[in-house]
């Protein structure tokens, strides 16, 4: 097959498999304009390393089928009217304050990156956080500082555990013992409205505030939200 024919997967892994056999210092890092995102902190071999790991579809390629992925999943996954009230349709000043408060307590608790990095050939046991298989030495895995270094995801793995997404540029939120994307995240402390789709920020129905699931199945928080409440 001649290198044209190659998929933009296949190119990867290969390079990556040259970065990985190479002796050489030079990380300039020039090919990584091919891709849109690339995470930080980690070598050009180590970032091809990490794409080879990902669906082809979630690949940043510059405009690719992958870049169009990510722009519509940081849209999704970190909606801007849970953190700025100028995408809210009509908030009370209590409910802006509510707001301020909501998002500077997730960036001081919750908010974090994961980061890429070779696990190290010390002959110990590892597994995915995700789906407990196990994580080799020498191959790269995700870590997320908020729920400790020993804890590990394969790339692939790390995902939002309500809607299982790749999560987006390695944006995690931590809620208990697991990682969310932000939409979810958001979800699991405030209800959200099926129909405006802004969070609850209201102090008129504390019940609804607090994430009743019954509320939200029935319709009746959203005919609250965006008719009684705005």
């Amino acid at each position: 097959m001649s290198g044209g024919c190659l998929s933009p997967a296949s190119r990867i892994r290969i390079a990556a498999d040259v970065h990985r056999h190479s002796t050489s210092d030079d990380d300039s890092g020039c090919v990584l304009e091919e891709y849109a995102w690339v995470p930080s902190g980690i070598k050009p071999d180590m970032i091809h390393m990490y794409f080879a790991c990902l669906p082809e579809d979630k690949i940043p390629f510059v405009n690719s089928i992958g870049e169009e992925w990510r722009a519509r999943q940081l849209q999704y996954q970190l909606p801007p009217q849970d953190s700025d009230v100028r995408y809210c349709a009509k908030l009370s000043a209590e409910e802006e304050f509510e707001l301020a408060q909501f998002e500077a307590s997730r960036k001081r608790e919750c908010l974090g990156r994961g980061t890429v990095e070779q696990l190290p050939y010390d002959n110990k046991r590892r597994h995915c956080h995700q789906c407990k298989g196990p994580l080799c030495e020498g191959n790269l895995a995700v870590s997320a500082e908020r729920l400790g270094r020993d804890v590990h995801w394969h790339p692939q793995c790390f995902v939002c555990t309500d809607c299982s997404n790749l999560l987006v540029d390695l944006i995690y939120f931590k809620h208990g013992a697991d990682v969310f994307c932000g939409r979810h995240h958001a979800e699991q402390i405030k209800p959200r409205c099926a129909r405006c789709d802004e969070a609850s920020f209201s102090f008129l129905y504390p019940a609804l505030a607090k994430g009743n699931e019954v509320y939200l199945k029935s319709g009746i928080f959203m005919r609250f939200c965006c008719a009684a409440l705005h």
